[in-house]
């Protein structure tokens, strides 16, 4: 079992690694970033639908989104967003949840030649959600893996897509799968 584990995992391996040496490759060589081009730090807007499972309603999220590039071609930011929503728990009472998300990110953001691909990322959201559930405060952990896409308006504005789906810990706290649309100003 292991013989095949490392086996598939070498033969899966050696493109990306061929793939490195190419200046047009989806995948890119790290290296350290040194200017600010490099760098690429960011302030956005981000906005969209949150749609929480547990029979709780679908609801507007949105937030800031602060980051930059340290290594190329990986990148770290800080999102706060935010979300509200409720459902009927009995005829007449409703519950209702409030998150305040503070999360970190990273991502690997592709390169290349392909139009969409080389706009596009891929990583991991973690960090506190302080929530509020009826009438009780709690934090909670919270993870979500990430897609997104910026595609450049300009040399410094990029409107882009951000979708995640949000997985929670604690009971009685709803995970949720968002889609937020996001304008960034690169500096």
């Amino acid at each position: 079992m292991k013989t095949l584990f490392l086996s598939l995992s070498l033969l899966c391996a050696s493109p990306l690694a061929w793939a490195l040496e190419d200046e047009n490759a989806v995948f890119t060589k790290p290296y350290v970033a040194e200017t600010k081009a490099e760098m690429k730090p960011h302030f956005g807007i981000l906005i969209g639908p949150s749609i929480p499972n547990d029979n709780y309603d679908t609801a507007a999220a949105y937030g800031i989104d602060v980051g930059l590039q340290p290594v190329v071609p990986i990148g770290v930011a800080m999102q706060f967003t935010r979300m509200s929503s409720d459902r009927s728990i009995a005829p007449g009472f409703n519950e209702e949840v409030t998150q305040n998300r503070l999360l970190g990110k990273a991502t690997y953001n592709f390169a290349g030649e392909i139009p969409v691909l080389r706009y596009s990322y891929a990583g991991i959201k973690a960090g506190p959600v302080f929530t509020k559930i009826g009438d009780s405060n709690h934090i909670f952990l919270g993870v979500a893996p990430v897609l997104g896409v910026d595609f450049p308006i300009d040399t410094r504005v990029t409107a882009g897509l951000d979708a995640d789906y949000l997985f929670m810990t604690g009971s009685g706290n709803p995970n949720s799968f968002g889609i937020n649309g996001s304008i960034k100003y690169w500096f």
